[in-house]
């Protein structure tokens, strides 16, 4: 079986097409407050590059989500344990995860938030400790 390529901004285009959705507009009119041609914009769900810092600056400005944010998920900044909603959210919504993936994903997530908050020292940014 051949393995199903992972697209580096799949998540992100993912979030984005939430609060886009959830504000009503159509994908003309976040990419006009971006500043984004929207050839560009519907190439985060495929491409195999990632998109540019300004792009991403531009397109979670505009989205109303946090430039952080935006890096997570575009996966210029590792995700963080304690940081995990956006990253969650786009996994669990994601059609690029078998449900296998997805719930190992998930306890993995969870595994780091649970270390994060109770202020073990088990896991540290090395890995396990």
């Amino acid at each position: 079986m051949k393995e199903q390529q992972r697209f580096p901004a799949a998540g992100f285009f993912i979030r984005l097409e939430q609060e886009r959705s959830k504000n009503g507009w159509d994908t003309k009119d976040l990419c006009r407050a971006a500043g984004v041609d929207a050839s560009v914009y519907l190439s985060l769900a495929d491409s195999t590059l990632p998109p540019t810092v300004e792009v991403v600056r531009r397109l979670s400005a505009a989205a109303g989500l946090s430039e952080f944010e935006g890096y997570v998920l575009t996966g210029y900044i590792p995700a963080l344990p304690g940081y995990s909603s956006g990253v969650r959210e786009a996994i669990a919504v994601s059609t690029f995860y078998t449900e296998a993936e997805r719930a190992v994903l998930l306890q993995v997530i969870d595994m780091m938030d649970a270390a994060y908050y109770s202020g073990s020292s088990e896991y540290t940014t090395e890995g396990p400790a």
